[in-house]
């Protein structure tokens, strides 16, 4: 018989406990660290905070990195030395010893270097690191986690760290927290439709089961949040793109309202996979035809097309394409006219543009169909922000263009489009509203008023209708009017978007 203090580290508390046991002694979850000097012997393990990897000291003597999969990651390859021991040094050293005569098996770092050890840290990514007293590296396994590979939902609870992916039931979109920080839901072609806009290491997604959707860097408080509430029971990805929080009862708490409306140069839609506007669906059938639904599921335009397995490709050269291999079923005709993106407008249309937005085919005339744009107010006022200043007040750009405008003045659709977001509560932007337009490009108008946006999601709204009024909500000193425009997920000037196009800003 012998004595064995166990130790577990849970956050700032340890827990000691006294056990009396049989040899071999009861193996000692450590969580997240163990500090030096401390021997790890007979399946004692580390398992990171995050639960995802664990490093063991097996009873066969060789020390293992595994996986949540149970996968190894790395291993001391000192295997057949049953009872054998690593040790944690004060000395800065992390060696292996036999157990029958205390001899050396394996040096992983020497000690008696100069550099004191403080512990050995599984860390979160899956590195294994032994840190100073100073807090530098003195060994480290390089070892990464593995990636989790999720389909159609998570339960409420599920942690996303870097790399692990939801993938829609079809395989058409996935979401990924990304290993710098930003959440992101990706088509095939690498769209992005959704982003977090966040960043930074060590970063996890969390569905709530109070109904928020929150993303925590390390050990810290959210650095993005939904605000959503009401019990939660699992997060979707759906065929159409959109992120939804569902509830026990099958009803929806969160929705994203994203989705892909558009097919980009190289990108190609995959037997039973869609594009999606405002109730539209442009749809890669199974049975080989490509069919354009309205909003009553009626179908309001098709290519006749009848290969099973073809797809729809917007080729590189410009020409948007049914396909069986090397076969084209059907073609728009529209090689050399620097087409980038076919577009499923919100009326239904499908649209072929070039970069610029310029509209040069349509399938029911074939021809170009020119979008419409105008400034998000009335009157001619002076920008007192560009895009992407840096300053106190933007230590990181200015996302936008500000225009100092009184307060209560009528801020408008800058064309056609749909109610993405309809919010009071912006941390940043206050009174918020944002709205998808034609070619994947997406308005924010911020700060408004209390009162305002008029609007909500979902509603249709028109080039130049009136969504709310001038503010100094948010971040925010002085009314002004806040814009900022992207296209696909990507940033753009509003000053670049709107004088490309033939419009003054100021």
């Amino acid at each position: 018989m012998k004595r064995r203090t166990v130790l577990a580290a849970f956050g700032a508390t340890v827990v000691t406990a006294s056990v009396v046991s049989a040899t071999p002694a009861l193996a000692v979850d450590y969580v997240g660290e163990v500090a030096a000097p401390a021997d790890l012997r007979n399946g004692d393990q580390i398992v990171s905070p995050n639960g995802r990897t664990r490093l063991v000291m097996q009873s066969d003597g060789n020390a293992v990195i595994y996986a949540k999969d149970n996968s190894a990651l790395w291993k001391s390859d000192t295997g057949g030395n049953s009872g054998a021991r690593l040790a944690v040094q004060a000395d800065g050293g992390l060696v292996i010893y036999r157990a029958t005569d205390n001899s050396v098996v394996k040096v992983l770092r020497a000690g008696g270097s100069g550099a004191a050890a403080r512990k050995l840290v599984m860390q979160n990514d899956g590195n294994l690191v032994l840190l100073s007293t100073s807090n530098s590296a003195l060994w480290f396994s390089g070892t990464e986690t593995k990636p989790i590979f999720y389909t159609d939902s998570v339960p409420v609870g599920t942690e996303m760290a870097y790399g692990d992916t939801l993938r829609s039931p079809s395989g058409q979109f996935r979401l990924v927290m990304q290993r710098d920080g930003n959440l992101a839901v990706y088509t095939p072609g690498n769209q992005i439709v959704f982003q977090s806009y966040t960043s930074g290491a060590d970063c996890r997604f969390v569905p709530q089961a109070d109904g928020n959707l929150v993303i925590y860097r390390g050990s810290g408080p959210s650095i993005w949040q939904t605000y959503s509430t009401g019990t939660a029971a699992k997060l979707s990805l759906q065929d159409d793109g959109n992120i939804v929080l569902y509830r026990s009862d099958g009803t929806a708490g969160y929705r994203s309202n994203t989705f892909s409306a558009a097919l980009i140069a190289g990108e190609a839609l995959q037997p039973g996979h869609y594009l999606s506007n405002n109730g539209y669906k442009a749809v890669m059938q199974a049975d080989g035809n490509f069919v354009i639904y309205s909003r009553s599921n009626a179908v309001q335009w098709q290519t006749r097309t009848s290969v099973p397995g073809s797809v729809a490709s917007m080729q590189s050269d410009g020409n948007f394409v049914i396909q069986n291999g090397a076969n084209v079923r059907w073609q728009a005709s529209t090689a050399g006219r620097q087409g980038k993106r076919v577009v499923l407008e919100t009326d239904g249309r499908l649209l072929m543009t070039r970069d610029d937005g310029v509209s040069v085919w349509n399938n029911v005339t074939g021809t170009a169909v020119p979008a419409t744009w105008q400034l998000p107010f009335e009157g001619t006022w002076r920008v007192t922000t560009e895009f992407q200043v840096k300053d106190s007040a933007h230590p990181n750009g200015h996302r936008g263009l500000d225009w100092g405008l009184p307060q209560n003045w009528p801020q408008r659709a800058m064309s056609d489009g749909t109610v993405i977001l309809a919010t009071t509560s912006d941390p940043v932007y206050g009174h918020r509203v944002d709205i998808r337009h034609a070619d994947g490009v997406v308005s924010l108008l911020g700060h408004l008023i209390a009162g305002s946006p008029i609007v909500s999601v979902g509603d249709r709204v028109t080039k130049g209708q009136v969504v709310g009024y001038t503010g100094n909500t948010g971040v925010s000193f002085g009314n002004h009017c806040h814009l900022t425009i992207t296209q696909n997920g990507n940033l753009l000037d509003p000053r670049i978007f709107f004088e490309s196009r033939g419009i003054a800003v100021d």
